[in-house]
């Protein structure tokens, strides 16, 4: 090494060890205290460490620590994003998956038992609490009873009219016009509990006709005490569920998943 060489490392030496100093200890530079400002102090630091004597920061590992200090800061600086610098972005978040809410209709006539005057009953239930339950005769659930439910929320608009068919003729005509009345896209529920009546044919051909417009299939066949549910959607012409039977009580379900 020259003594020219020399003499100017001798000179940098101070303003080099206050450098080293304050890149080691974390001193703030000039410009401030910013991660972007400590990056670029200590790079300005490997250039001046550079220019005053390689060789001789090398041989006494002064270069090795000053490397590893910058590369230190740039880890601070940089940190919180992956190998290419960029920023990892959160997932998109998903909505909860909405959980099915289950209607049923449990209805049940006298199942042509002469003894039992006023016997079966009708039951509405929504995920099997039931929010309509009644017996037949002077229960309240003789002949028809109707209950709604909005078909996109599962909320129950009505929790049961009954419309008692067989003790009074003109209760067939209410059901038709009820039924003409409920808005398009709700859900309903009919049971027939002991008996609706249709042994009168007063007022049954209008009964059948209105169910029949909304696809129901098993109606025409009831007789005397017959059991008969139904779970249709106003404006529909294939009901949900249907069941008819002359033996026994029906159940039927039907789920609306909410949105």
């Amino acid at each position: 090494m020259s003594d020219g060489t020399r003499a100017g490392a001798g000179i940098a030496a101070p303003a080099r060890a206050r450098g080293l100093t304050a890149i080691a200890t974390g001193e703030a530079p000039a410009g401030g205290t910013s991660a972007r400002n400590r990056v670029l102090f200590a790079l300005s630091g490997v250039r001046f460490q550079a220019r005053v004597g390689v060789e001789d920061a090398m041989e006494s590992g002064t270069m090795r620590l000053l490397i590893g200090t910058v590369l230190l800061f740039c880890a601070i600086a940089c940190g919180g994003g992956d190998e290419t610098g960029t920023t990892p972005t959160s997932p998109t978040p998903t909505s909860p998956t909405a959980t099915p809410i289950t209607f049923s209709v449990r209805a049940e006539g006298t199942i042509n038992n002469w003894t039992e005057w006023g016997g079966g009953a009708t039951t509405l239930a929504k995920n099997g609490q039931a929010f309509f339950s009644k017996t037949g005769g002077a229960g309240g659930a003789r002949g028809f009873t109707v209950a709604t439910a909005n078909a996109t929320t599962g909320d129950v608009l009505s929790a049961g009219t009954n419309f008692d068919t067989w003790q009074y003729a003109n209760q067939k005509d209410a059901l038709v016009r009820y039924l003409d009345s409920i808005a398009n896209g709700t859900l309903v529920l009919v049971g027939v509990a002991d008996d609706a009546g249709f042994q009168s044919t007063s007022g049954t051909a209008a009964v059948i006709a209105a169910l029949e417009k909304r696809g129901c299939t098993r109606i025409r066949e009831y007789g005397f005490r017959d059991s008969y549910a139904v779970i249709f959607i106003a404006g529909e012409t294939t009901p949900k569920a249907e069941a008819f039977s002359t033996t026994a009580s029906v159940s039927i379900q039907y789920a609306v998943t909410p949105r």
